[in-house]
């Protein structure tokens, strides 16, 4: 009975030798815990025991029996760089900071949804980039790409359904109401950019004092283009001495825009129609407070000849020039205004029938009469 007791007495305290633990805590660098991370107990290049972590980044590692003094841990994570740690005693508690992997990275690509407009105060300013494509030629090209503005049947640039008050390059007014000028001859390469103006008032200090619910459209220049001269020159010539001449040129600075139309021809086209030179004649009368800008208001007798006149002739030669400035050297100061000189030749034939009666005889005299 003796024998058997001091065999287990043996047998445990051999058992208790060979079983051992090694325990420890895996942190950042912060001290903070990490979970999820694997530990492996080496020796001579081998794993003989491994764990994993838990939420505390506390792990135990058992070693049946220490044969060998050549023992490591090799603790790795994905999101931390993997340390290899020496082990001399199975008895201390060990605690392993790992660092985290920094990734090198050759190319990075961020990629976004461009937002289409922003809006800052009554100003509504269109992301170009995010809403053209590159293809568009004209200024009209682009407009009818931006949300909420259109051009209608006659030319004229709309808003939410409605036209639009005033048209500013670079923030001073142009062109009138006649829209059609600036959307089909300004190129689409020159625009930075293109706002839409609620509540605009040409001066501000009458804006704070009577309000206004006016709209506008502000087309922005790329500064590479100001003070250039920039447009289109159209030459076209016809059988029995047809030709056509048309410009359409503008200039624009930060204190001074200029925009002229030529066009000579005589293929009986008008180059300013009835209802162009109405919305000019208005646009400029506009300005002037308290006045009636009805087109009621204008009789035949305001209405220059060459805008009446008719193709029913036999020759017809037109020579029209039309300027228009805008002069703003400060905030409180602005020059708009716009001139039209133009030519008209006509040659008429008028041919008339005359019939005589006499006694003897029925006579048609045809007499033609050239004018």
């Amino acid at each position: 009975m003796k024998f058997i007791t001091l065999f287990v007495i043996s047998f445990l305290c051999s058992f208790s030798f060979a079983q051992l633990q090694l325990k420890g805590f895996v942190n950042d660098i912060n001290k903070n815990p990490i979970p999820f991370a694997t530990v492996q107990l080496i020796a001579d290049d081998k794993m003989i025991s491994y764990a994993t972590t838990d939420d505390n980044g506390f792990f135990e590692v058992n070693l049946k029996q220490q044969n060998n003094n050549n023992y490591s841990l090799k603790i790795s994570h994905l999101s931390y760089e993997t340390q290899i740690k020496k082990i001399e005693n199975f008895n201390n508690e060990i605690i392993v900071i790992l660092e985290e992997k920094s990734i090198s990275l050759t190319e990075i690509v961020v990629q976004s949804k461009q937002s289409v407009a922003k809006i800052k105060g009554d100003t509504l300013s269109y992301n170009l980039k995010a809403l053209t494509t590159g293809n568009e030629e004209k200024l009209a090209d682009v407009i009818k790409k931006l949300p909420g503005i259109e051009i209608n049947e006659y030319g004229k640039i709309m808003s939410q359904g409605k036209v639009i008050d005033n048209l500013l390059v670079n923030g001073k007014k142009m062109f009138g109401d006649n829209h059609k000028i600036a959307t089909e001859n300004i190129n689409a390469e020159m625009l930075d950019g293109i706002d839409l103006l609620s509540n605009y008032e040409t001066f501000s200090a009458i804006k704070e004092t009577e309000g206004s619910n006016k709209t506008a459209l502000n087309i922005n220049i790329k500064e590479e283009y100001l003070g250039k001269v920039t447009g289109s020159v159209d030459l076209y010539g016809a059988y029995s001495k047809r030709y056509q001449v048309n410009s359409n040129l503008f200039k624009f600075n930060q204190k001074l825009n200029l925009a002229g139309i030529i066009n000579f021809n005589n293929t009986g086209f008008q180059p300013l129609s009835p209802k162009d030179y109405f919305a000019k004649n208005k646009s400029v009368r506009q300005e002037l407070r308290n006045n009636d800008v009805s087109t009621n208001s204008l009789n035949s007798n305001d209405i220059p000849k060459f805008i009446l006149s008719d193709n029913n002739v036999n020759k017809k030669s037109n020579e029209f020039i039309a300027l228009d400035f805008a002069y703003q050297p400060s905030e409180k100061f602005l020059i708009n205004g716009f001139s039209i000189l133009s030519r008209l030749t006509t040659r008429e034939i008028r041919s008339t029938s005359k019939v005589f009666f006499d006694n003897n005889s029925i006579s048609n005299i045809i007499e033609n009469v050239v004018g």
